[in-house]
């Protein structure tokens, strides 16, 4: 389940297998002059299909949102055995172009379920002309509320495809740019970005020597950080406005446990941002794994009545949720549909405390 199926240069779709790595995908794609919106760092060995079930972001966070954004339909295995093609694939006749039809988004349902209702075979994604320029530039500011303000601004005027927010620390952020186009869009959109940043006196522009480094080999330099031994993540969504109180919340908690080398992170999108907390520990120490897996614990129940939004949830975040939101309608529902799709328990049991 690992092929590329069709690359309709008609509809601008490529339907794929669901256990697919991106990086495969991708150098089909480059080659024949396309690209795909999202795809998640760790895309050496990530897989479509696994990307989908959280649902992934990745680069191209802002312009293309999430892998969610990218699906055109679904060809999914329910638990009764029986096969489901969603939007126009449903209509045997029409094949896959348009998601939003026949009835409800049928692919909604799957992605971003962990497998709880069915597992995903095949994806059709939204494919884009490669783009003729792609530049980064990195800035360095010392106010993370300011640096925030900045985000927003870029991101809400869509002036790039992606802001990488890799280094938070007390009187640091360090963020790069990646802006696509030809050649007059990425000028344009490089102007505003600098005079964005320009107002603010906290911002240093670094330029792009080495964003561009760790472009061209960005699928390998983005493990480099768990150099610092293995890490407990924990990452949500918020908006814009309580994404700083949030960075200072999970480093009390973290430097509260003891926990000696960590790491925060942002990725912006339209409305908000990703917040990644990355709480490092030796292989084999049992006592830092420890004080993490309670600091870890705090955290989730923090950034849930923060107003935090997990996407990857899996059975780390069930117990939390359950907590916060077992008694919402949206919890019964989601149980209700476990309950009629997989009654017997077959699909992923447990995740997302379903």
């Amino acid at each position: 389940l690992d092929q590329i199926l069709a690359i309709d240069e008609d509809t601008a779709t490529v339907r794929v297998q669901a256990g697919i790595t991106f990086v495969k995908l991708m150098m089909v794609l480059e080659e024949r002059g396309w690209k795909i919106g999202i795809a998640p760092s760790g895309a050496l060995a990530g897989t479509v299909g696994a990307h989908l079930s959280r649902p992934g972001v990745g680069w191209g966070n802002v312009k293309y949102q999430t892998q969610g954004h990218q699906v055109v339909s679904l060809k999914v295995v329910l638990p009764t055995g029986e096969i489901v093609d969603t939007g126009s694939a449903a209509n045997p006749a029409a094949g896959t172009f348009f998601r939003y039809a026949l009835g409800p988004d049928l692919a909604g349902l799957f992605i971003g379920a962990e497998g709880a209702y069915g597992i995903v075979l095949e994806a059709t994604l939204r494919l884009y002309p490669w783009p003729e320029n792609i530049y980064l530039e990195r800035y360095v500011g010392s106010d993370l509320g300011e640096a925030i303000d900045i985000f927003r601004e870029i991101a809400h005027h869509n002036l790039v495809c992606y802001i990488s927010v890799p280094v938070i620390k007390p009187g640091l952020v360090l963020f790069d740019v990646n802006v696509e186009g030809d050649e007059a869009e990425v000028a344009h959109n490089l102007e505003r970005i600098r005079a964005i940043a320009g107002r603010y006196g906290s911002v240093r522009y670094e330029g792009p020597e080495a964003p561009h480094k760790f472009w061209e080999c960005r699928w390998f330099n983005t493990g480099q950080e768990f150099k610092e031994g293995m890490a407990g993540a924990v990452n949500y969504f918020l908006p814009f406005a309580r994404l700083e109180e949030a960075t200072y919340a999970m480093r009390e908690i973290i430097e509260r446990h003891g926990i000696q080398t960590y790491s925060q992170q942002m990725f912006p999108e339209p409305s908000g941002s990703e917040h990644v907390s990355l709480l490092f520990y030796p292989p084999g120490d049992r006592e830092e794994l420890a004080r993490v897996r309670a600091a870890m614990r705090e955290m989730m129940d923090r950034a849930l009545a923060l107003g935090g939004v997990p996407y990857s949830k899996g059975r780390q975040w069930a117990p939390h949720l359950r907590a916060h939101l077992g008694h919402t309608a949206y919890w019964r529902t989601l149980q209700a549909l476990k309950q009629t799709l997989d009654p017997n328990q077959i699909m992923n049991p447990g995740v997302m405390g379903l």
